[in-house]
C-alpha cells in the first residue's frame, strides 16, 4: 500500500480551506508583491478571520510555505519506512504525493516558488524548513531500528536531495512533471557518491599516525 491511512472529514476541510486561502494570497502576491501584503488583506479577500489565517499558517511566510505535497509524502513516508528501505519508502511516498495533488496545486507550486526566489527571507525559511522535513524522516527511518546517526544522515540527505531536484525543476521553467525530477533525485541518492553501492570502509583504516 502506497499510502497512509485516509484523512478524516475534520483533515480533508483543513486541507481545503489552506489551499482556499493560500490560493487567494498568491493572487494578492503577484499583484502587489509579497512585501505589500498583510495578514490582513488576505483574510478580508479570502473571507475568513484573521485567526484563521494564523491558526492555519502561523504567519505570512507560512502562508507561502505550506505544501500539501509536503505533507501527503511526509505522512506516506512515515506509515511505509516501517515496513521497507528508506529509498523504496521515499518513491512510494512520492507517487502517492503525485497521486494526491492536482494540476492547480502544481501551478500554485511554480507560483510559490517565484515568491520564495525573490525574497530572502523566504528563502532562509525554506532552508530552516527543509532541515526540519528532513530531521522527520531521519526520526521515522531511526522508530524502524536504523542507528540513529545513520537514520539522521539519512533524512537530511532525502529532505536536501528533494529540494534540489525541485529547485533544479522550477530553473529549468517548470516545464513538465516534477516527478521525474524527484525519482532522479533519489536515483542519485541510490547511486552514491562515485555511483557505486557504498563500500564498508573504516577512515581510520587509511589514516596516518
Amino acid at each position: 500500500m502506497d499510502r497512509s491511512p485516509p484523512r478524516d472529514l475534520r483533515s480533508r476541510n483543513r486541507v481545503r480551506a489552506m489551499a482556499h486561502i493560500q490560493r487567494v494570497a498568491l493572487d494578492l502576491f503577484d499583484e502587489r508583491g509579497y512585501a505589500s501584503v498583510t495578514i490582513t488583506e488576505i483574510a478580508q479577500a479570502a473571507e475568513v478571520g484573521e485567526r484563521s489565517v494564523y491558526r492555519y499558517f502561523g504567519s505570512k511566510q507560512g502562508v507561502v510555505l505550506y505544501d500539501e505535497m509536503d505533507e501527503v509524502a511526509i505522512a506516506a513516508f512515515t506509515h511505509l519506512v516501517r515496513s521497507m528501505p528508506a529509498l523504496d519508502a521515499i518513491r512510494r511516498a512520492l507517487r502517492a504525493a503525485a497521486d494526491a495533488v492536482d494540476d492547480g496545486a502544481m501551478h500554485d507550486g511554480i507560483r510559490k516558488l517565484r515568491i520564495i526566489d525573490s525574497d530572502r527571507d523566504l528563502r532562509a525559511a525554506v532552508a530552516e524548513m527543509v532541515a526540519s522535513i528532513g530531521t522527520t524522516l531521519g526520526e521515522a527511518i531511526a522508530a524502524g531500528g536504523t542507528d540513529p546517526l545513520a537514520a539522521r544522515i539519512q533524512g537530511r540527505c532525502v529532505a536536501d536531495a528533494l529540494t534540489v531536484g525541485i529547485d533544479e525543476w522550477f530553473r529549468g521553467g517548470g516545464e513538465g512533471s516534477l516527478w521525474p525530477q524527484l525519482e532522479r533525485a533519489v536515483d542519485v541518492l541510490a547511486a552514491g557518491f562515485d555511483g557505486r553501492a557504498p563500500q564498508s570502509t573504516s577512515l581510520s583504516d587509511n589514516t596516518t599516525r
